[in-house]
């Protein structure tokens, strides 16, 4: 499936992944693919599904040991048994993850490193349908290829688009979500080894808002749960192992903020309700080993997690940040979450590297020819460093190269779909090269800006 493999990447540590897969709604571009591989024998796995699948990990012994070939990674009771020979969210070491649709071999990302200047083509485009919007991208069907989950508010509609392994992306596989969708997670949360899907409903017409679980079967095709009622519109998702329990859980934002703990059977339960509104992310904050909330509103603010699902008092770090285009990552590599974001419609990105806690530098500003408005980050050239690709309504897109220390390098400038609304910008191998592409949706379709690096 890879053109090339002696030019390759050592790993890519940006992408943080929370020892359960998932391709999540949150600015960071969190994802995962299907990891199928067959529980240890004398291990706890956590279950098969039909057909022999396993969720490609297992927990440890009694003793706390794990089996030959694997690694126990994570912490207390979510200690799991990872093959970190071929785990791509776990490549090498625990927590080192492969950019989204390169595979892990020999404990290697197997992603190609750019030997001369980064450029890009357009690629296939698929035109919308129902569905059509918003786009989230993970392997749904265990095929290796990347695939598109679209949502769109206004039609109320679901849609799965399996990946061709060329580029495109096939018809629309369209589900009625009831609530208007308005986030969704990617993510194994009956821990069956098959993706499913965590969708969040503002509210529809005699519909209440909704958080629900739409359960995967291996084939992109997905099957309704009960949902769980709010009564105010909600209008945000993301998914992570917020209590340290090993399983899957949600936090989702409307009015406040709402943790849902899993149960690892595809089921949740409300924990707690927290003040902030916005986009909210889950991070080790402070790296005491525990998931903290991240909130993204007019400024950026931080509930320390206590590793239980249960938070502490809101932390306003009064740094102005627009909630849909601001990444939270380490770009300088040295520990400390940076900061970059792009104000409604400004033609500047910033850029504010980490000091520890809420302390930051002041901000390296970006130029771009045209308003911004989406923020996304990526290892694009396979240098192992983050980049930054940022986009306008309209369709142009930027894109800076990371050089490892903190600043970046303006990279190319593309035009892509015209009259974007419902904008999604994804970093990932979509067309199987083993080079990292940019994944765009929106209102006229999804289109893939191919790497085409030498």
């Amino acid at each position: 499936m890879y053109s090339q493999t002696s030019r390759l990447n050592v790993g890519s540590e940006w992408r943080e992944p929370i020892l359960l897969w998932v391709a999540a709604l949150a600015l960071a571009g969190c994802g995962g693919r299907t990891r199928l591989d067959a529980a240890h024998p004398g291990t706890q796995s956590s279950g098969a599904a039909p057909g022999g699948n396993s969720p490609g990990w297992s927990r440890p012994a009694q003793d706390g040991t794990c089996s030959e070939g694997t690694s126990p990674c994570g912490k207390g009771a979510g200690t799991r048994c990872n093959d970190l020979q071929n785990d791509p969210e776990n490549c090498g070491a625990c927590a080192k993850a492969c950019t989204l649709g390169i595979r892990c071999s020999a404990g290697t990302c197997q992603q190609v490193r750019c030997e001369g200047a980064l450029s890009m083509a357009s690629g296939p485009e698929t035109v919308p349908g129902a569905g059509a919007g918003a786009a989230t991208v993970a392997d749904v069907n265990g095929d290796g290829y990347l695939d598109v989950v679209t949502w769109k508010a206004s039609t109320g509609q679901i849609g799965v688009r399996l990946g061709a392994g060329d580029g495109s992306f096939g018809p629309s596989m369209t589900y009625q979500a009831g609530a208007s969708p308005v986030g969704v997670a990617i993510g194994d949360f009956n821990e069956d080894g098959l993706p499913d899907l965590a969708v969040a409903g503002y509210r529809g017409t005699g519909s209440a808002a909704a958080v629900t679980i739409w359960l995967g079967d291996g084939t992109g095709a997905i099957a309704k749960s009960a949902p769980h009622g709010f009564a105010a519109p909600l209008n945000r998702l993301v998914a992570g192992d917020v209590n340290n329990d090993g399983h899957l859980d949600v936090v989702v934002t409307g009015d406040g903020t709402t943790v849902m703990l899993g149960k690892g059977d595809g089921t949740l339960t409300k924990a707690g309700d927290y003040s902030p509104r916005g986009v909210v992310l889950v991070r080790d904050w402070n790296g005491d080993g525990n998931p903290d909330l991240i909130a993204l509103d007019s400024t950026l603010s931080v509930l320390l997690g206590n590793g239980d699902g249960k938070f502490t008092a809101q932390q306003d770090c009064a740094i102005a940040v627009q909630p849909d285009s601001t990444v939270v990552l380490d770009f300088n590599r040295d520990g400390k979450y940076d900061i970059a974001t792009t104000t409604y419609n400004s033609t500047q990105v910033s850029v504010l590297l980490g000091l520890g806690g809420c302390r930051f530098s002041p901000a390296t500003k970006y130029a771009a020819s045209a308003p911004l408005r989406y923020l996304s980050s990526g290892d694009l050239n396979g240098d192992g460093t983050l980049d930054l690709v940022a986009a306008s309504a309209t369709g142009q897109v930027l894109v800076l190269t990371g050089n490892g220390d903190g600043t970046f390098t303006a990279g190319p400038e593309l035009q892509s779909l015209n009259g974007v609304a419902d904008f999604s910008l994804t970093i990932g191998d979509a067309n199987g090269d083993g080079r990292a592409d940019v994944i765009v949706s929106g209102t006229t379709g999804v289109q893939v800006l191919v790497n085409t690096c030498p």
